[in-house]
């Protein structure tokens, strides 16, 4: 499912919150699980679009992703369970929104909002750190203690 559509997590994060799984735990269990078939999905689909975006290098785009990311999993990892238990819905919904209405939303910002070079990095490391607090995390044990 997560590979052909996206939104594989929509139905692992929840059965395994259910089943006791601590939701840090459970969102780095997902992650984990969910991202093999992921990765190679969007490689293969999306290789032929993988270009500069407004003339700025992927290696660029890609490196500002990775920080990112690591800043997002530094944020999760100094976040209390209580703190991320609280996010955590407010979370799924920015995704259940961005996947629900992803190609009317893109258009939508497209034409209201124009990227420059100097704008697409920036953006491109909110997005990490998203990503990376939404999705990595390195279990619960350091910050249950």
């Amino acid at each position: 499912m997560n590979a052909l559509a996206g939104g594989g997590s929509y139905v692992t994060l929840p059965a395994l919150i259910a089943v006791g799984v601590p939701s840090v735990a459970a969102n780095s269990t997902s992650t984990f699980a969910l991202y093999p078939g992921a990765a190679l999905a969007s490689s293969r689909v999306y290789r032929d679009g993988l270009g500069p975006v407004r003339g700025v290098p992927v290696t660029l785009i890609a490196a500002a992703t990775l920080v990112g990311g690591f800043v997002g999993s530094l944020l999760l990892l100094i976040t209390p369970s209580s703190v991320f238990d609280a996010i955590l819905p407010w979370l799924l919904l920015v995704a259940t929104i961005m996947l629900a209405g992803g190609k009317r939303v893109g258009p939508f910002i497209r034409k209201r909002f124009h990227a420059s070079a100097l704008t697409v990095v920036p953006v491109q490391f909110l997005l990490g750190i998203y990503g990376g607090y939404a999705r990595l995390s390195h279990g619960d044990s350091a910050r249950e203690k």
